[in-house]
């Protein structure tokens, strides 16, 4: 049993330090979890400073970060497993890892629209809607971002999969 634990303690850092794939996914969904944090980080100011909510009133807002983020889990994972099915079909029943990855060309587009769209929008002339729209747009991207990476690392390390995680 210790040995079993040692092993299973050191081939994360193992998996993480020799193979590529894991270490550009892991500093993409690292990049992107930063930046929801510095936006997440910006609503206080954002609704009490520039549209003068009270703090329990500006507090709602984070509501947009949830439907975006939850629209996106539901909605992306069902569009996604449809483009898997589809791809696997068209090589003669066979998956790959790679038929995981489409769905991330269309969240790596829509993540810079809701950031600009959240940036641009936050000003005292423009309803405090439109930064939430943004906010929500990004979310949804992120969220749909990592669960294509975490679809294409299982495939990849099905045997280590929770390791690469």
């Amino acid at each position: 049993m210790p040995e079993l634990l040692r092993v299973s303690a050191i081939r994360p850092f193992k998996l993480l330090g020799t193979q590529p794939i894991v270490q550009v996914w892991s500093l993409y969904c690292a990049y992107l979890w930063g930046i929801l944090y510095l936006l997440i980080a910006t609503f206080p100011d954002v609704w009490t400073d520039t549209y003068k909510e009270s703090v329990s009133i500006g507090s709602l807002n984070y509501i947009s970060l949830f439907v975006g983020m939850g629209l996106a889990s539901q909605v992306g994972t069902r569009i996604a497993d449809r483009y898997y099915k589809k791809l696997c079909a068209q090589n003669g029943g066979q998956g790959l890892p790679e038929f995981r990855l489409p769905i991330l060309i269309f969240g790596a587009c829509i993540i810079p629209v809701g950031l600009f769209w959240y940036g641009w929008s936050v000003r005292p002339n423009v309803h405090w809607i439109m930064p939430n729209i943004g906010a929500a747009i990004y979310g949804g991207g992120t969220v749909l971002e990592v669960l294509c990476v975490m679809g294409y690392i299982i495939d990849t390390y099905q045997k280590y999969a929770a390791s690469t995680m």
